[in-house]
C-alpha cells in the first residue's frame, strides 16, 4: 500500500470521527432548541456550558481531517469533492471517501441551519422578554406617578400590571 492509499485510509478514518461528532452536535443543538422552546433557560446554560469538552474535541478532529485533506490534495492533485475520481483507490474506497465527505459537509450545513435557527429563536425570545420588562417599568412608573400626585393607594386596576 503505497503513500497515498495510508493518507486515503487515514483521511477516511478521520471523516468518520468527524461524522460522529458532528451528530453529536446535531443532537445537542437540537436539545438546545428544545430548551429554547420551553423557555428553560437554566437547561439551555447547562447545556452550553457542557459543550466545552465537545468543541475541544470537534477542533482537533476538525485540524486532523484538514491536515489529511490538504496532504491528500497534494498527493493526488484532486480537491475534497472530486475524491471519487482518485485513480489510485480500489472504487469501493473511492466512493467511501467521497460519500464520507458529502455526508460530513451535508451535516455541517445542517447544524449550522440548526444554530441559526437557535440563536434567531434566542434572539426572539429576548425581544419578548425586554417587552415585558418594559411594560412592568411602564407600569410601575404609572403607579409611583398615580401615588405622587394623588396621595392615594394605587386603583386596583394597575397594581394588577405590577
Amino acid at each position: 500500500m503505497g503513500e497515498a492509499e495510508k493518507v486515503a485510509g487515514r483521511l477516511f478514518r478521520s471523516y468518520c470521527e468527524e461524522i460522529e461528532l458532528l451528530q453529536e452536535w446535531r443532537l445537542i443543538l437540537k436539545q438546545q432548541r428544545q430548551a429554547i422552546q420551553g423557555a428553560a433557560w437554566d437547561e439551555l446554560n447547562k447545556l452550553l456550558a457542557g459543550d466545552t469538552a465537545w468543541k475541544e474535541r470537534m477542533t482537533g478532529a476538525r485540524q486532523a481531517t484538514r491536515q489529511l485533506e490538504e496532504l491528500l490534495v497534494l498527493v493526488s492533485g484532486c480537491e475534497p469533492p472530486e475524491w471519487d475520481k482518485l485513480d489510485f483507490l480500489p472504487a469501493a474506497a473511492r466512493q467511501e471517501l467521497a460519500a464520507a465527505s458529502r455526508q460530513l459537509r451535508h451535516l455541517y450545513e445542517e447544524c449550522r441551519q440548526l444554530q441559526e435557527t437557535n440563536l434567531k429563536d434566542v434572539q426572539e425570545a429576548m425581544a419578548a422578554v425586554k417587552a415585558q420588562v418594559e411594560q412592568v417599568q411602564a407600569a410601575r412608573q404609572m403607579c409611583r406617578t398615580y401615588k405622587r400626585e394623588n396621595k392615594t393607594a394605587v386603583p386596583r386596576c394597575l397594581d394588577r400590571r405590577l
